[in-house]
């Protein structure tokens, strides 16, 4: 008997060492320094590799636009889709400058808006995220107005940008509130004869009387090219595979890529502030082959001076970063998750995603068409727009399982 409880022992103090040497596994898998006061995750690549991938249906649900069967269609220059309940779907298009509401099987439902300046009038029409589910809220660029549409109310509110002295700002996402997360273009730095710049912006939320509530700090803006031309003027334009702000948010978390690297930067949406988290992973190298695809495809759309110049500002390497950013879209979903993809290039077919939580640990991965930019995800499926090789546009609803 002495020797089963010694035995005994022994194996419960094995099955505690197993234990305790697990959660420090766990642990060091998501490590967390202090920075200056900034909390900083530190993620392996492994740990993102041990995700669970999660399950995206072979066919899209539900497929409307020019591309399902080259037709000429209406639904051109889609600028939002998002997710209503009992399947309907409404999505925005800048061509038509209208609101289309669709039924689970495609049958249209609704159509509002038409060009112009009067109410539920545009003349630029962009769909922004929401966090609240119940409102559609869409702005005007150039008239500087935000109009929200609900699903019980014919008649829809308007919000004027310049009217509340905030005309420069850029909004991206509507809270429950009424505030609005945007954009502010910062300062760019003295011009050169040549090379890239990076310009400086900010991020805000604005009350519906238009003060500034919360900033969230400087933010490298995109990247632009300045170089010499035949005149001895500077000609500037995007160069390829470009830095990007980006940039997402719900009620208690704004989240910022860092696209240049592997780093999301969270914020409470209230207060400001941050946490910190990075990905120990490395990014892809560019090739001869991703240059060459990429004149290519400058010089098919060539249609005027500006394409020529563009054109000739790609014929020098030096526009080419060595390697591509990390992300290039963002992405928070009705859950709250983060979802991130990795750079796609004009050969990719297939776009990597990878899902956090708001602790910067990945919950999944899912890979979808690298032409497809999602707009809006609930528990179950993903609504966005895909772009075929040829330009032709279709809104698409995928249906989601995680895992």
């Amino acid at each position: 008997p002495m020797r089963n409880l010694r035995a005994l022992a022994l194996v419960l103090a094995a099955l505690v060492v197993a234990a305790c040497d697990g959660a420090e596994q766990s642990n060091a898998a998501l490590s967390v320094r202090d920075s200056a006061g900034v909390a900083v995750a530190e993620v392996p690549a492994a740990l993102i590799t041990r995700a669970p991938v999660w399950a995206v249906s072979t066919t899209p649900l539900l497929r409307l636009g020019e591309a399902n069967d080259g037709s000429p269609s209406q639904y051109y220059r889609i600028t939002g889709v998002h997710l209503l309940p009992n399947g309907r779907v409404i999505f925005a298009s800048d061509a038509s400058k209208q609101i289309f509401t669709v039924d689970a099987t495609g049958n249209a439902v609704d159509t509002r808006g038409r060009q112009g300046r009067g109410p539920l009038e545009f003349l630029h029409v962009q769909m922004l995220k929401s966090s609240d589910t119940g409102v559609v809220p869409l702005f005007d660029a150039l008239q500087r107005r935000v109009t929200v549409l609900t699903s019980t109310s014919a008649d829809p509110e308007v919000l004027s940008l310049a009217a509340l002295g905030v005309g420069p700002l850029q909004p991206l996402v509507r809270f429950e509130n009424g505030h609005l997360l945007g954009r502010v273009a910062g300062p760019w730095p003295a011009p050169a004869a040549v090379g890239v710049v990076r310009g400086i912006d900010s991020l805000v939320r604005v009350d519906p009387e238009g003060h500034i509530v919360a900033r969230y700090g400087a933010h490298e803006a995109d990247d632009r090219v300045l170089r010499l031309n035949a005149d001895g003027g500077l000609t500037g334009g995007q160069p390829p595979y470009r830095r990007k702000l980006l940039a997402d948010a719900d009620e208690s978390t704004v989240v910022v890529a860092a696209s240049g690297t592997w780093e999301l930067r969270l914020y409470s949406a209230l207060s400001g502030a941050m946490r910190i988290v990075r990905v120990d992973k490395p990014r892809r190298l560019v090739d001869d082959g991703m240059r060459r695809q990429y004149r290519e495809r400058v010089l098919r759309d060539v249609r005027d001076d500006y394409g020529i110049r563009e054109w000739t500002m790609l014929s020098n390497d030096d526009v080419f970063p060595a390697e591509l950013p990390a992300f290039d879209l963002l992405l928070v979903d009705r859950e709250g998750a983060i979802w991130v993809r990795e750079t796609v290039t004009l050969a990719d077919t297939v776009a990597e995603w990878t899902v956090f939580d708001r602790a910067g640990s990945p919950v999944g991965r899912a890979r979808l068409p690298a032409g497809f930019t999602p707009f809006d995800i609930t528990r179950d499926r993903i609504a966005g727009v895909w772009l075929d090789s040829l330009g032709g546009e279709q809104v698409q609803v995928w249906a989601l399982t995680r895992r």
